[in-house]
């Protein structure tokens, strides 16, 4: 007899994690660039130094990384890296396209490997795969299996290579590449490279406004919700973590213009700190710049009016400030003009006396029995 499916009932499901136990997306993101690292360790030093590598700077793409022989122009090769830490046999399972970007060029090529976590390295073979060898029967292919055997001869045995062999192979393809035509028309900007033009200007603005006593850096892996990391010249303890958002349009409402961010949190990024910030920020498109007003708003607040958990516990904040001179809203406290935000980050990480780090160590040692700690606390009498 068959049983009847409730449809009023919904069962959570565990996500399941493949590879090594315990390790969740966060850290696999943390993987995925250090093989990247790895490969381009690999082509610089098999070429002898004579491939530049440069990686974009927003993803949007399916590119990794431009690869381009020194002291040459107009020809540059496009490589997406994919790894796995697993291996079924002697088969690597590699997936390949996701979405709908599916590039196929010439100038478009794949590298395939197999990372051991117990070596800490890149195992052999490897295979250097043009996207155009993808095709199968008129489609593209979203997922291959390559064996590591070295007695197998597959469709994908000419493409193996070892790691001293990659960076020749590449030098070899870069100078067989003839100069590129102008065709067609490039791809409309995409919110991830607003975004990520957004993160530049807020991070030239905060060095620029401060007379260079602020610093910034972005982190290689952006899966903590940090877009920039900031710190004081000269201190080492001190640092903000930067979230930014940015809008390229306002919308009108009656008389006052208004700019509107979407704001998506995943619940492990759900984390409200004292040195967490986010930046909410408005784009002209025409000028290129930053323009009107900018939010430097402390994490607290931003998560405090955030909406109820949605699926997988993702929250959501429509974040929506007036940008009219006599605005008085919610968000008008924390409103800044561009040229004043690195003072403001400056003036708040001076009023931080030796840093955060340092605050929290001592949180820690306060709990630890038979400690005592002298002249960091007032007693009252």
């Amino acid at each position: 007899m068959r049983r009847r499916l409730d449809r009023g009932r919904r069962v959570a499901r565990t996500p399941r994690r493949r590879g090594v136990a315990g390790m969740g997306k966060r850290e696999y993101r943390q993987i995925g660039k250090a093989a990247e690292e790895r490969f381009c360790s690999l082509v610089i030093l098999g070429s002898g130094g004579r491939i530049e590598i440069v990686p974009p700077l927003a993803d949007d793409e399916r590119r990794d990384f431009e690869l381009h022989v020194k002291h040459r122009f107009g020809r540059a090769l496009s490589v997406q890296v994919r790894c796995h830490t697993k291996l079924t046999g002697s088969l690597l399972h590699v997936k390949l396209f996701r979405g709908r970007i599916q590039p196929v060029d010439g100038a478009y090529w794949f590298f395939l490997a197999y990372l051991d976590l117990e070596s800490v390295d890149l195992g052999e073979p490897m295979f250097l795969i043009p996207s155009h060898a993808l095709r199968s029967a008129g489609r593209l292919l979203r997922e291959i299996r390559v064996s590591l055997d070295p007695g197998s001869h597959d469709r994908w045995t000419p493409y193996r290579v070892s790691r001293s062999e990659l960076g020749r192979r590449l030098l070899a393809e870069l100078r067989k590449m003839p100069r590129p035509r102008p065709a067609g028309r490039p791809a409309a900007q995409s919110s991830t490279t607003e975004g990520v033009a957004g993160q530049l200007l807020v991070a030239a603005a905060a060095m620029l406004g401060s007379d260079g006593r602020v610093k910034a850096g972005f982190p290689l892996v952006d899966d903590e919700g940090r877009d920039i990391e900031v710190h004081p010249g000269g201190r080492f303890r001190t640092a903000f973590a930067i979230q930014v958002k940015v809008s390229t349009r306002l919308w009108r409402n009656y008389r006052s213009r208004h700019m509107r961010v979407s704001v998506r949190i995943l619940p492990a990024n759900l984390i409200s700190h004292d040195c967490y910030w986010y930046v909410f920020a408005y784009v002209e498109r025409s000028l290129a710049s930053l323009n009107e007003y900018l939010f430097l708003v402390p994490s607290k607040v931003v998560h405090a009016h955030l909406g109820p958990p949605g699926r997988g516990g993702v929250r959501w904040l429509q974040f929506t400030a007036n940008m009219e001179p006599d605005a008085c809203d919610l968000w008008t406290p924390y409103r800044l003009r561009p040229g004043e935000l690195g003072q403001r980050l400056a003036e708040l990480m001076r009023r931080v006396p030796k840093g955060f780090a340092e605050a929290e160590t001592l949180a820690s040692l306060r709990e630890i029995p038979g400690i005592c700690l002298l002249g960091t606390e007032t007693i009252d009498r």
